[in-house]
């Protein structure tokens, strides 16, 4: 087939002072043209100097090579084409198509054909260096690689040799002023990290304070970049444990901050409740204070965990850096409005897929979230490069790691890996590794068996194992039963007596269904009960959390005042500083089981009611049902959890009266986990762990999938930010759900009530100031909940959200898009046109959370 010729456009070419790189909106309204090419590529070019000199010269040295601010000055060359210039004019008020005589050809819908004008840039600097990094730098810096076909910088379509002369001249001017050549780039990975810097120094050199003006000089370059967030730490130096928690270390937290003196890899295995958290900080200070790092990630399995470390990071924060420091308030950790009041344009504004807090927290110096962005650093998605720039020198610290599945083990690998590679210190935290388990994220056998341990890999590979003393030992009684209304009468009658009882479930379903059970049991006692999962409004899960730690933790003071039942998920396994007097747990893996007994008699100040003593009650399947068929028997937890590890987690707990913590744990875990041989239905189990049976997708799959989604320094394999190539493998992928009472448009202008009863009103954003339009898209931020994409409303259609569109992303996705959801007197959700959010289900949002009920419930 005969590929279709493209029209001959005019080349008569625009002087350079009038391409335009950027437009912005006056005080009226009105969108004018901003900066040109010219004034915008000195700018980011002036903006790349001072945000270089963030890292330590060590780090600049390695990966900022000479010439990097003349690279990315010449980042937007490719905006001087006749498509992308008449594109820009078109997008003004008062601009009528084709009419200037340069232009009177050019055809925006072009663009597409050779990737906009990240790809007019790469082929431009193609015919401009033999270097083939340095045009897919360029290329990269709106975060995926350009489609350029067979195009050529000097083909019709993109001007001809005219406008090619043209955007050399350009080149010229930066090289001169910058007195500058395209750099050296040595290898990929480098490549990476300059894909990244330059998109970060193309953002904040977008912001709205340097676009209306002409001239950007280096104080202001200097201003916009430390109001984007980046600015160096001032540490205290020689501070000790102490001095930071209030208490003296213990041996697990020793042995870390002497043997982690520099990059490498550090695994802490030692029991729940130890302190791990604590150790790592105080490694990281000491790195910190030495000059030998740039920052802090945290990275959690969960936002809901996550969220409960903020406050634990701050404090440790508020202590280690200068009082003097002029910039304190803006390191400390960014969760929610801090750090979205820093001033970036182009996605990371607010309404583009970058302003999340959630995203945003890798550019930091210091950040807590989860460890999916981390993860994503190392996948094809957009703006992979960016996250690896924020972790560049980093201390990374890598927490509750035995809680991923192969799928995301497989790729939590490979960021190990780059982290190493980096320069970065990586420590990973866990209470329940297996040794097989260990060894991965070595990337070599580990075969020590003691029991609590620090496993050290430096950056030349040389791996060392150092046992640490236990702790003192804490023994929990176990007892078993099958039947979950036997033990909610001994709940309640537990919890009657002043006992803190913590139930944990395994489906957030499972566990709404439990809480509206213990509801109507306890009415009319002085029971207090609660709920705690991830279906609920940002608002309302930071509410519920603050509060349970409030009563559950070891600084309470109203524990003794009454009797409680919390009721919960995962998310209680995992950094939530609850303290239990009895734990009730739905069957789980080993691992997961281990966990939810570090929540039971956490603190040995904590006073207990008389009679209390340190059990768990696990509920198991019948054990009729178990031999006849056990993927029935587990019920709901079958699809959370493997069938064959649920097998071999009943089998380790075969005639346990107790375990003991920590002595039992390393044998407890490799009874469960270690490979061996199978029969008879285990054997048809492992096959089904292995290679998948129908809707379940196999471990060997797994592995294969998550292989897939690594991606090298440029490739894109999805041009979605958050795409398919999730960082855990879901069969059900979640959406966020922006839950309101009632929306109401008139005059041009929307008017929102939340369930709180507050109101808010929407304009269209023109004419709002930076801080105004942040203030709006975080209330409205937590106002969200993320659920299963079977349980949201249906998605609108784009425009139909264009009053959202100036304060949250509204992606062009329908499966990412955002929903609206409705939600009447009596909880029950609605689409915005008042039909029910699904057809054949009640959906409501009440005390329990976002839920949905069957039609006969």
């Amino acid at each position: 087939m005969r590929i279709p010729k493209l029209k001959k456009i005019q080349t008569k070419v625009l002087p350079l002072e009038q391409n335009f790189a950027k437009t912005y909106v006056d005080d009226n309204g009105v969108c004018r043209l901003g900066q040109t090419v010219l004034e915008h590529a000195l700018t980011s070019g002036l903006v790349a100097r001072e945000l270089w000199q963030w890292w330590p010269d060590a780090l600049q040295k390695k990966w900022f090579p000479d010439g990097l601010d003349f690279l990315v000055s010449e980042h937007d060359v490719g905006k001087m084409t006749p498509a992308f210039q008449e594109k820009l004019r078109r997008a003004t008020s008062d601009y009528f198509p084709n009419s200037i005589p340069e232009l009177a050809t050019a055809d925006p819908s072009l663009e597409k054909r050779w990737g906009g004008h990240s790809g007019a840039s790469l082929l431009t600097v193609t015919a401009l260096t033999h270097d083939a990094r340095v045009p897919l730098i360029l290329g990269l810096h709106h975060g995926r690689r350009p489609k350029t076909g067979m195009f050529r910088a000097a083909d019709d379509v993109l001007g001809g040799k005219a406008w090619q002369e043209q955007r050399e001249l350009l080149t010229q001017k930066l090289k001169a002023f910058f007195s500058a050549e395209f750099p050296v780039v040595k290898s990929d990975l480098q490549a990476k990290v300059l894909a990244g810097f330059t998109t970060v120094a193309d953002w904040i050199g977008s912001n709205d304070a340097l676009l209306q003006g002409k001239v950007c000089d280096a104080a202001a370059a200097r201003r916009a970049v430390m109001s984007a967030g980046f600015y160096r730490p001032r540490v205290k130096q020689k501070l000790n444990f102490a001095d930071i928690f209030g208490f003296t270390p213990n041996d697990a937290q020793k042995a870390l901050a002497v043997k982690c003196s520099g990059p490498g890899v550090y695994i802490l295995e030692t029991v729940m409740g130890a302190g791990k958290t604590e150790a790592a900080l105080y490694a990281a200070y000491r790195l910190l204070a030495q000059g030998q790092a740039t920052g802090l990630y945290f990275a959690l399995p969960t936002q809901t965990t996550s969220n409960a470390v903020y406050t634990r990071v701050n404090s440790f924060l508020d202590k280690i850096l200068e009082d003097d420091d002029a910039a304190k308030r803006a390191l400390l950790v960014h969760g929610k409005a801090d750090l979205v009041m820093q001033e970036m344009g182009e996605e990371a504004a607010p309404g583009g897929g970058w302003f999340a807090p959630r995203k945003r927290s890798i550019l930091a110096p210091f950040g807590v979230g989860t460890i999916d962005q981390a993860l994503m650093s190392v996948m094809g998605v957009k703006h992979s490069s960016v996250r690896t720039l924020g972790l560049l020198g980093k201390v990374v610290i890598l927490d509750e790691v035995h809680s991923y599945d192969m799928y995301t083990g497989t790729i939590v690998d490979a960021l190990v890996k780059e982290l190493r590679e980096l320069g970065c210190t990586v420590i990973v935290l866990s209470a329940t590794l297996t040794q097989q388990r260990r060894g991965m994220l070595a990337d070599q056998p580990s075969p020590a068996e003691a029991y609590p341990l620090l496993t050290a890999v430096d950056q030349k590979g040389q791996l060392v194992e150092i046992p640490i003393e236990a702790p003192s030992a804490k023994k929990v009684e176990l007892s078993y039963a099958s039947d979950d209304s036997i033990v909610l009468k001994q709940v309640i009658e537990r919890a009657k007596g002043g006992q803190q009882v913590l139930w944990i479930e395994n489906t957030v379903n499972e566990a709404q269904k439990l809480h509206e059970r213990l509801s109507e049991a306890l009415s009319g006692t002085t029971v207090e009960l609660g709920i705690i999962h991830s279906r609920f409004t940002v608002a309302d899960r930071e509410v519920n959390e603050h509060r349970w730690i409030d009563v559950l933790g070891k600084k309470s003071t109203t524990r003794a005042q009454r009797g409680r039942v919390l009721v919960g998920t995962q998310v209680l396994e995992q950094s939530l500083d609850i303290d239990a007097d009895f734990l009730v747990t739905r069957l789980c893996p080993t691992d997961m089981l281990l966990q939810r007994m570090g929540r039971l008699w956490r603190h040995a100040v904590t006073e207990r009611p008389d009679g209390a003593r340190c059990e768990a009650c696990v509920i198991c399947p019948d054990e009729n049902l178990m031999k006849k068929d056990p993927k029935k028997a587990f019920g709901a937890s079958a699809h959370v959890y493997a069938s064959y590890v649920l097998c071999r987690t009943l089998e380790s707990l075969a005639g346990r009266a107790s375990i003991t913590l920590p002595t039992d744990i390393r044998q407890i875990m490799e009874d469960t986990y270690r490979e061996r041989p199978e029969s008879g239905v285990l054997s048809d189990l492992l096959n089904e762990l292995e290679e998948g049976s129908g809707s379940t997708v196999g471990r060997r799959a797994l592995r294969q999938l998550a292989q897939l989604t690594l991606t090298d320094a440029f490739g894109t394999i999805d041009d979605n930010d958050e795409s398919n190539l999730a960082t855990r493998y879901c069969q059900m992928p979640t959406v966020d759900v922006l839950l309101l009472r009632r929306i109401l448009n008139r005059d041009g202008k929307t008017e929102i009530e939340f369930l709180s009863g507050k109101k808010l009103d929407l304009p269209d954003g023109t004419g709002l100031s930076y801080s105004q339009k942040v203030s709006t898209a975080l209330i409205l931020m937590k106002n969200c909940v993320r659920t299963p994409i079977y349980l949201a409303p249906t998605a609108d259609e784009q425009r139909s959200l264009s009053w959202l569109a100036p304060y949250l992303f509204v992606a062009a996705h329908d499966g990412m898009r955002i929903r609206v959801g409705l939600v009447d007197d009596d909880g029950s959700v609605y689409h915005m046109d008042g039909t029910p959010a699904l057809p054949n289900r009640r959906v409501f949002y009440d005390k329990s959370g976002y839920r949905c009920l069957n039609p006969d419930e």
